[in-house]
Order: structure tokens, then sequence, then C-alpha cells
């Protein structure tokens, strides 16, 4: 081919080494006469888990008490309402008057609050409060994120409240102390160095709780001492170096095995139990 032709049709756009490929038509878009296809649904059915509005793992549909947390299902007379409930049937959002020795009432205030319950196997099952709760003397609340009115029963059977904070704790409660009410520090205990108190205390606390009682009878207990309350507000932090005993206000009488008689604290004052 001479080169005239070869210009002549690399001008024309015919030549097949330098032409451009044609465009690819426009996709057909869908019709029943097209259809597009896809993947088909999946036939694995959706598992939705049963309603549960107070959270205590069993199931509304047979919650004895629906909007309160009673993972026991306590019902002393049989009616198929859950003691935990106070008047108003099963769905009452109202709970019972606690039961002295035996249960207490919590209310959620702010942030995340956990209940741990001892089941059948020792083991304790953590769950999360969702507004209010009645829960057995002996079960542990986790306060680390957020606050909680803890109101129990005393002698004479007016409710008595206090709200705490920042730590987790047993509740106890037993028939001879006339109601009065013992959170006792739980979690886990960091291992503390030996030697100095100087390195001792270098170590960030290892438990704490914060409580504000409105005139009840609460104690509070860490390793080693106790702290009775006045109506106040105060720390309990268990430390390397022994347990930090603080009032920022009221009083509250602490109990130091190394001096004889309670040590009484007003709002300002701290003392450390050493071990």
């Amino acid at each position: 081919m001479t080169a005239w032709a070869t210009a002549t049709r690399i001008a024309r756009g015919t030549d097949p080494l330098t032409a451009e490929a044609p465009a690819a038509p426009p996709a057909t878009p869908s019709s029943p006469e097209h259809p597009v296809l896809t993947d088909p649904p999946s036939s694995k059915p959706t598992t939705l888990a049963p309603a549960d509005a107070d959270g205590d793992g069993v199931p509304d549909a047979s919650d004895n008490c629906v909007n309160i947390f009673n993972p026991d299902q306590a019902d002393a007379n049989r009616d198929a309402t859950g003691d935990a409930c106070a008047t108003g049937g099963r769905d009452s959002t109202t709970p019972a008057a606690p039961t002295i020795a035996k249960s207490v009432n919590l209310t959620g205030v702010s942030g995340d609050v956990r209940i741990g319950i001892k089941g059948a196997d020792g083991k304790v099952q953590y769950v999360d409060l969702s507004s209010v709760a009645q829960i057995p003397v002996g079960a542990t609340v986790d306060t680390t994120g957020g606050q909680v009115t803890l109101t129990s029963a005393d002698t004479s059977g007016k409710p008595q409240s206090g709200t705490f904070s920042g730590g987790s704790f047993t509740v106890i409660q037993r028939p001879r102390e006339r109601g009065l009410v013992e959170l006792k520090l739980a979690g886990p205990v960091t291992s503390c160095p030996t030697g100095s108190l100087r390195a001792k205390r270098k170590v960030n606390p290892i438990r704490r709780l914060w409580g504000r009682d409105h005139h009840g009878r609460f104690r509070t207990r860490g390793r080693h001492g106790t702290a009775t309350v006045r109506g106040t507000r105060w720390l309990t932090e268990d430390r390397c170096d022994g347990t930090l005993y603080k009032v920022t206000q009221g009083a509250v009488d602490v109990r130091d095995p190394h001096v004889r008689g309670p040590v009484r604290l007003t709002a300002g004052e701290r003392h450390l139990v050493r071990p």
C-alpha cells in the first residue's frame, strides 16, 4: 500500500492499527422483557430475641413482673404477680417495698449500672440495670460507670436510701443489725508491691466507692476497717498502703483495728486504716 493510501485511511479513521474501538452500547434498563438478574434473597429465617423490658433475662411473655428487674421471679403467694411488683399486677412500674435482710431496691440515676446475681451454678451473671430493680441481699452492684440509688428497709418499716457511684459493692444486711446496710467493696484486687510505703503509695487505688446517704443507716467496708455514716458524703478507697476513708460532707465513724474506739471524721478529714 502506498504512503498516500495509508495517510488517506488514517484521515478517514479506517486504519485498523490506529482506529479506536467502537463505543459499547448503553446499558439496558430493567424491564419485564429484559429483567436484571440479582442474587436470590437468603432463605435463612431471621430469629428475633423475645422482648425483655426490664432486662432480667426473663421474656416479657412469662415474666411475673414485666417492668421491674427480678430474675429470681419470687412469688410467695403464687398469684402470678412477682413479689417485686407493687399493687397493679405484673405490669406495675413501681417496685414493692424492700424486705429487711432479704431484698433492696435500685433505681438508676445516671450512666451504666450492672447487677451481678449468683446463679444455680454458683457463678455470678452480670446484666445491665434498665431503670428499677429489686435484688436479693448478697447481690453485687457495679457502679464503676454510673450512679444508683439504693433503698432498703429498717426495723421501723420505713425506707432508707443512699446514692452510690464509682465502684462495685456487695449488698449485706443482717437481721440482728436493725436495718443497717453494709456495702462491701467488690471487684478484682490488684497485686501490690512489697517494700516501703512510698512504693505502695505510687500504685493507683485498687477499689473505691463514693456514697451519699439520706439519713439512712449505711456502712462501707474496705479491705481494712469500716465506716458507718451519719448523714454524709464519703469515699471508701482500697489502696496498697491501706483503706482510705474521706469525708466531704457530714461525718462518719471509722473502725480501725489499730485504734481503740471509733475515729470520728467530719467534712474535709480523712483517715487511712493500715493493714
